[in-house]
């Protein structure tokens, strides 16, 4: 069993509190941060390719360009949160998962409008990451240590929502 990464352990034995033991409650609790964490590394994943599929079809410099830094920004994000996780003994997850269908497809539809679909297909992508940010930073029990890297992150989503929505290729 891997050591989960966030709360530190008991060196006393667990105690019994409404049927749960002290161990089973901070494992509980590492469970939810370490699914916090994973599910913000799988978005990361899914947006990263939605802006590798908008790269592929965006021939204009200037919003490439752009588009660029902002993909940057989220591999950026993805390599810190994945050192986070290994810092503290687990594996990160090495792939997104099904949203990637979504993220990707919302750009995939959105050159049927051109550039401007494609930049409301990343911005939508954008406004789901950062939904997920607030949400994580509001989570009890989050580490200060995490709890600043999120915050970072969250102000990062929403400069690049607030910069998406007002971009008007």
């Amino acid at each position: 069993m891997t050591t989960s990464m966030n709360l530190a352990g008991d060196p006393n034995p667990p105690m019994s509190h409404g049927g749960a033991t002290r161990h089973s409650v901070i494992e509980r609790a590492n469970k939810a941060i370490d699914d916090v964490v994973d599910r913000l590394i799988r978005l990361h994943y899914d947006v990263y390719g939605a802006y590798r599929v908008a790269d592929d079809r965006i021939h204009d410099p200037d919003a490439l360009a752009h588009l660029s830094s902002l993909e940057a920004e989220h591999a950026h994000s993805l390599r810190e949160l994945q050192e986070y996780v290994r810092a503290h003994g687990r594996n990160p997850p090495d792939n997104g998962d099904y949203r990637a269908l979504w993220t990707r497809g919302r750009v995939h539809l959105g050159r049927l409008r051109g550039l401007r679909g494609i930049v409301k297909a990343l911005a939508r992508n954008e406004e789901t990451i950062h939904r997920a940010y607030r949400r994580s930073v509001s989570q009890h029990g989050i580490p200060a240590e995490l709890r600043a890297m999120l915050t970072t992150g969250l102000e990062v989503e929403r400069e690049h929502v607030a910069h998406l929505g007002q971009t008007l290729y």
